[in-house]
């Protein structure tokens, strides 16, 4: 299936923005003063080494949970479904590309658009848990104000299922039609969008308070793995005294800033404005690049690699048809 012109040219776009990120921040780096008594620690770098799978299986395992009340995936199949739709989720804007996800899995339960649903869950709460860790970084830059903005922020996103109903409720009711002719004839563009929606939006009753709990605290999970590794990352560049509580509250609200993604997988800007806040902290700016650099390579480039080697269990199953 082709892509139309305007989906072709966003993604030269993203692309061309991509390039001109990174050559700026080679041209940047480049330029920069060598380091005094820079030391190489290898252990501290192969701890950070060792966090990559951990991260990814973290990750698996959220999507698991998120998955709850739709069947009974084991970890390994959620594992390739996470790492399997990755390709798409860094190529298309806004990781749309991830709605694949389930085209992944085996049991036909799980390939149904409501599966894809869940991926909402799935940012959401990885909204919610960014925003715990961001909490230091906010006292830390805006003070108490900064606190208060970003607790309301999570107190008004806790409440998922409220607004999903207020969403299904505003789309015409929760009733979702069994049987629709997408292609059919006579058919206006909002009588398929509502009815696409509806049958994407997880109902409010499927996302109670104890599903919801679980996959924030995955995510919390996930996002400390995440960011002990990129303070191991620093510690091996040869860092020391680094500001631990200041650092991981900063780092997160890079992760919170970088959620709308102007570039591929947010390649560029995150790495920009990691450097921009971390060295506010007095901490040397080309070692926040190399370290932020080398977290996207480990957690999100290799493991999107290593997902071009598994197929679509649906596309497979469509060509031995």
């Amino acid at each position: 299936m082709s892509l139309s012109l305007p989906s072709r040219w966003a993604f030269w776009l993203r692309l061309g923005l991509t390039a001109a990120c990174l050559w700026a921040g080679w041209r940047w780096w480049s330029h920069q003063p060598p380091l005094e008594g820079f030391t190489f620690l290898f252990p501290w770098c192969l701890a950070a080494l060792a966090l990559s799978p951990v991260v990814i299986l973290l990750r698996a395992w959220k999507w698991r949970t998120c998955l709850r009340g739709l069947g009974r995936p084991s970890l390994g199949e959620c594992l390739r479904s996470y790492v399997g739709a990755l390709p798409l989720g860094m190529l298309t804007p806004g990781r749309a590309g991830e709605l694949a996800r389930p085209l992944f899995f085996r049991d036909p339960r799980l390939r149904h658009v409501e599966a894809s649903g869940r991926l909402l869950l799935d940012n959401w709460t990885d909204t919610l848990a960014v925003l715990l860790w961001s909490l230091p970084g906010c006292i830390w830059l805006w003070g108490g104000w900064g606190f208060a903005a970003a607790t309301a922020l999570f107190l008004m996103l806790a409440w998922m299922p409220f607004w999903l109903g207020l969403g299904r409720l505003a789309l015409g009711g929760h009733h979702v039609p069994d049987a629709v002719e997408m292609a059919g004839k006579g058919r206006s563009r909002w009588q398929t969008f509502r009815v696409l929606a509806l049958r994407w939006l997880p109902p409010p009753e499927a996302i109670g308070f104890r599903l919801l709990t679980l996959c924030t605290l995955w995510g919390l999970a996930a996002y400390a793995a995440e960011l002990l590794q990129f303070l191991f990352l620093l510690k091996g560049l040869g860092l020391e005294h680094l500001p631990w509580w200041h650092l991981i509250g900063g780092l997160a609200l890079v992760h919170l800033a970088n959620s709308v993604q102007f570039t591929l997988a947010g390649i560029g800007p995150r790495e920009g404005m990691t450097v921009w806040l971390l060295a506010k902290l007095g901490l040397n700016a080309g070692v926040l690049l190399s370290a932020s650099s080398l977290q996207t390579l480990l957690i999100l480039i290799l493991p999107a690699l290593v997902g071009l080697l598994f197929k679509p269990v649906a596309l497979s199953e469509a060509s031995k048809a």
